[in-house]
């Protein structure tokens, strides 16, 4: 069947997957991207959300240290223990707050080392891409000549 085809055919289809084959790193190269984006923007989606649940726990946490304050009574010895209990769990709370705060720091600064790490491996792909393009792009035409042409000056 290859011998009733036409040489220019059989070389075009000979290009055509050759270039075919050479577009795949680049393909690769964008799900990639594209998958690390989309992990990166979940991640930061996460911590905003951990982010926003603590903050309603320190407002609830607030308006009870509030209550307890402004409900105390300096000659009832409960009151006053109820008191120092809230004074008790707000120094946990916010040692815990800062735990939290240096958490979303640290993971925050290796959502930037994979975004840098990301761009570095696209630019590594777009290079050998381009690479691999200009291995693939066919000769170009010689010019003919046109005899009749000639040019006296």
């Amino acid at each position: 069947m290859a011998d009733s085809l036409p040489s220019d055919i059989i070389q075009a289809i000979a290009i055509n997957n050759a270039k075919s084959i050479s577009d795949q790193p680049s393909v690769l190269s964008n799900l990639a991207l594209a998958n690390q984006v989309l992990n990166n923007n979940m991640q930061q989606q996460l911590m905003i959300n951990q982010q926003q649940a603590m903050n309603q726990i320190t407002m609830a946490t607030l308006s009870k240290c509030v209550a307890v304050i402004t409900n105390a009574d300096a000659t009832d010895p409960k009151s006053l223990a109820d008191y120092l209990d809230v004074l008790k769990g707000l120094n946990t709370g916010a040692s815990q707050m800062t735990q939290n705060m240096s958490n979303l720091k640290q993971a925050g600064a290796e959502v930037d080392e994979q975004k840098e790490e990301v761009k570095k491996k696209a630019a590594a792909f777009n290079k050998i891409y381009k690479k691999s393009k200009k291995l693939m792009t066919p000769p170009a035409k010689p010019k003919s000549i046109d005899p009749s042409n000639n040019h006296k000056d």
